[in-house]
């Protein structure tokens, strides 16, 4: 029965993950799927570099650091699914029904199968939240199966360790364990590393001592040492290595992003909408820790530490970005199942007050969830969702699409291109290269707010990279670009060839080799982005293309679409017609 309900919850979930293929792309996708998806066409990109340790600059093909790189493999499912850039998310949706899978097998060796069935449960369930933000290619989402796996050969190598004689299959067991800690170490988190040693001390609780634990190390430094050769291998350097795994980008990366760069804005409705939706797991989660420690259920509780070490990672980064909060999910819903399985024992009236409790919070929690899968096309699944969570950048992530089929259409295969903003997204979908060299490609960020915050001289670089590279478009999400200074300083003439939408503004190149002002002094470089381009709409005078793109999405934020209709000239029912054309809503 157990594994029939499990069957069912399993079947489900995958499928309505299925349905959320056709959502927009955003930047952590283009940029994992940008080289994969270019060398599949043919074209050679370099090995990773370091270039400079400060500010810590690398450039290259970063699909060669750590385990990112497998992940980024696996991604390449979309290779033997027609080459589509969203078909990665069916290898997610399979990822995710193996991750439930591992939960309900963990939870089953822990505790029962019925504890086992409650987990993988709320876990699948839960993974479904469009409040994630997390159907991209983020590291949150790929690294806890392998913790999970972990964790699962930990218990049988202490099953067969009952006498405390090792044997070599408990020994495999152990190692295989740590190869899998060492994978995930390896994606680049620090939390990682405390979570894994948190499960090797796991092996105590499992009778296998301080050998287990020596085990499990060993199985991390091989993996570990096998990215260190891979690295070597590929790059005749651990530069690299000591670039990605030491803490000192990481701690630049913080230190340097500009705090208003947030994504999402929250608000009191923010929190309520998105905490309503967790309530009920988060009222299990405290209640399995409560009774945890008042059973003595050693195992429950040592896992119970893993959500928070995530959530002081979270915290250490100060980047409250929603798929950060993924990695509460999995081994939360063990410790929530494991609350659910004790209350469900109550008698009399503590049964009853249970049973309303969790019907009152678990109904609208489902509604709520469930409506953007059943009642929702994905561009209103997309566009909802941002509105709960504030995501600024919303409607560029619609219209790219429409862009990036023109630019497409109007460009020869070999042509670059240029996104000026937070979109680097758009060179897949457009399937043309980035007019970008050095770090710039490997980063394709060409955010103002960002770089100016994390690279000195990147307008320079960006300015020459142009000269160099000629883009046949350059596309201006941001709308801070001046075009005049990009004419001047590279010698090439690109003249505005619309406002797609009545929104953003698409250069093509005209001319080249014009004549060309030799200086990049600090003044030219400055006003690259002093965009003042007045626009008046609807007897509203804006400042810049930066201050209206921001205006019209905010407008959309707010669920004014018929205004922003009208702000953008009849461009917004344009592009949502096109979205829905070219995705076959």
């Amino acid at each position: 029965m157990n594994l029939m309900i499990l069957a069912i919850v399993s079947i489900s979930a995958f499928t309505l993950h299925l349905r959320t293929i056709k959502l927009p792309l955003h930047p952590d996708s283009g940029y994992f799927l940008y080289i994969p998806f270019f060398k599949r066409i043919g074209y050679f990109f370099s090995p990773s570099k370091v270039i400079s340790s400060s500010p810590p600059i690398v450039t290259g093909d970063y699909n060669i650091l750590g385990s990112k790189f497998l992940l980024r493999s696996f991604a390449g499912i979309i290779f033997f699914l027609g080459g589509k850039s969203k078909s990665f998310r069916i290898f997610y949706a399979f990822y995710n029904l193996l991750t439930g899978i591992a939960i309900y097998k963990l939870a089953s060796q822990i505790g029962s199968p019925l504890l086992g069935l409650i987990a993988a449960s709320i876990y699948l369930i839960m993974s479904l939240s469009p409040y994630h933000d997390s159907f991209q290619l983020h590291a949150e989402q790929y690294a806890y199966l392998p913790m999970i796996l972990a964790l699962i050969a930990v218990i049988l190598a202490g099953t067969l360790n009952a006498s405390h004689i090792f044997t070599v299959q408990s020994i495999m067991l152990l190692l295989v364990s740590g190869l899998l800690l060492g994978m995930v170490i390896m994606c680049l988190k620090i939390t990682y590393a405390v979570e894994a040693f948190i499960i090797c001390c796991f092996s105590l609780s499992r009778g296998l001592g301080v050998w287990g634990i020596l085990f499990m190390i060993c199985g991390i430094a091989l993996f570990v040492s096998f990215i260190l050769v891979y690295t070597f291998i590929r790059t005749r350097s651990i530069d690299l290595f000591v670039y990605t795994y030491f803490p000192k980008m990481f701690l630049y990366y913080k230190k340097s992003m500009p705090a208003e760069h947030n994504i999402f804005k929250f608000n009191v409705k923010t929190y309520f909408i998105i905490f309503s939706c967790f309530l009920f797991g988060i009222c299990c989660f405290l209640a399995g820790i409560i009774l945890s420690v008042i059973n003595h259920n050693t195992s429950i509780i040592i896992i119970s530490i893993l959500p928070f070490v995530s959530m002081a990672g979270i915290w250490f980064q100060n980047k409250f970005y929603m798929s950060h909060f993924y990695s509460l999910l999995p081994f939360s819903s063990i410790v929530a199942a494991y609350g659910v399985k004790q209350m469900l024992g109550f008698t009399g009236l503590g049964f009853v007050f249970f049973v309303v409790i969790s019907l009152l919070l678990l109904i609208p929690a489902l509604l709520q969830i469930f409506q953007y899968y059943l009642k929702y096309d994905a561009l209103t699944f997309h566009i909802k969702t941002s509105q709960v969570i504030n995501q600024k950048h919303t409607l560029n992530f619609i219209a790219e699409e429409g862009i990036a089929e023109y630019v497409k259409r109007n460009s020869a295969k070999d042509d670059f291109v240029l996104q000026w903003g937070y979109n680097h997204e758009f060179y897949v979908l457009a399937q043309r290269r980035a007019s970008l060299r050095g770090h710039l490609a490997s980063t394709l960020m060409t955010d103002p707010q960002l770089n100016d915050a994390m690279y000195i001289n990147w307008k320079k670089d960006v300015l020459s990279d142009i000269e160099k590279l000629t883009p046949a478009f350059i596309v201006d999400f941001d709308g801070s670009l001046r075009i005049e200074t990009v004419n001047k300083v590279s010698g090439h003439r690109y003249k505005l060839e619309k406002n797609v939408y009545g929104i953003y503004p698409l250069y093509r190149l005209v001319d080249t080799h014009t004549s060309r002002k030799r200086s990049t002094a600090t003044e030219i470089l400055k006003s690259l982005t002093e965009n003042d381009t007045r626009r008046t709409i609807n007897n509203k005078i804006f400042d810049s293309n930066s201050v209206y793109i921001k205006y019209v999405n905010n407008l959309v934020m707010k669920d004014r679409l018929k205004e922003a209709d009208i702000y953008s000239e009849g461009g917004i029912t344009e592009m949502f017609d096109d979205w829905r054309r070219i995705n076959n809503q």
